[in-house]
């Protein structure tokens, strides 16, 4: 099941939530402009895992390699 969720598109989420009446009818400018900032949002916290993975010291400390992969693992 985990494996399908993760084949799930973004776009097919929002066509369902439309569909639903969740979400209002959009035009697909609007929804560019989500999914783009979505993904800025999305590159934003990326870069700060990368850094805050790139100041553990996974060289000597086991514990602080088993966070950077779980962590990779996880935003990857």
């Amino acid at each position: 099941m985990a494996d399908a969720w993760k084949n799930v598109t973004e776009e097919t989420i929002i066509n369902c939530w439309i569909k639903t009446g969740i979400l209002p009818a959009s035009s697909n400018e609007d929804i560019t402009d989500a999914m783009q900032f979505r993904q800025e949002m999305m590159d934003e916290e990326i870069a700060n895992i990368n850094q805050i993975i790139g100041e553990l010291d996974i060289e000597s400390d086991h514990h602080a390699a088993l966070l950077a992969d779980a962590i990779n693992c996880w935003s990857g």
